[in-house]
């Protein structure tokens, strides 16, 4: 019966340091770095899509704000479209669109990612940034074979907000 009463206290005791723990882990930890993915998503520019576009829902991929190697690493939100449309009628109802609501072009983007985009431009609000990429002919046929409602379109584009 002794015994019984000393495990049973050890184990009251495990679980209180176990607990202790806890409530020091989760009261130290910095909170997320801001905008979260939801708080992103309720931004006008997330809803954002060129009209008569065709959007490739499987393609559109949002990723939640988090910490990394103590620094924050924002939300970031995006999506893949296609239109017939030429890119500077995609370009101009984007700045049109971004700069009624207070966002401010900062001109084209230099654009690293081998042959898949062919032009790209930034607009920036406070802390968030909305970018427009024009994928390449090889971008955009890359892009048809993941979402073949994209095909037979003259261009397509990536909005990336983050």
């Amino acid at each position: 019966r002794g015994e019984t009463r000393l495990r049973l206290n050890a184990l009251i005791a495990a679980i209180a340091v176990m607990a202790a723990g806890w409530v020091w882990y989760r009261t130290t930890l910095p909170p997320r770095p801001q905008p979260t993915l939801a708080e992103l998503k309720k931004s006008p520019a997330a809803q954002l899509i060129y009209p008569g576009a065709v959007v490739a829902t499987q393609l559109t991929r949002g990723r939640e704000s988090f910490w990394a190697s103590d620094s924050p690493v924002p939300a970031d939100f995006g999506r893949d479209e296609a239109t017939n449309d030429s890119w500077p009628q995609v370009l101009a109802w984007f700045d049109r669109r971004l700069t009624a609501d207070g966002w401010t072009r900062t001109g084209p983007t230099s654009v690293n990612s081998g042959d898949t985009i062919a032009l790209a431009w930034s607009w920036t609000n406070g802390t968030e940034t909305f970018t427009l990429s024009v994928y390449s002919e090889a971008g955009r046929d890359a892009l048809s074979k993941e979402a073949p409602e994209l095909r037979g379109r003259a261009i397509a584009l990536g909005t990336y907000l983050y």
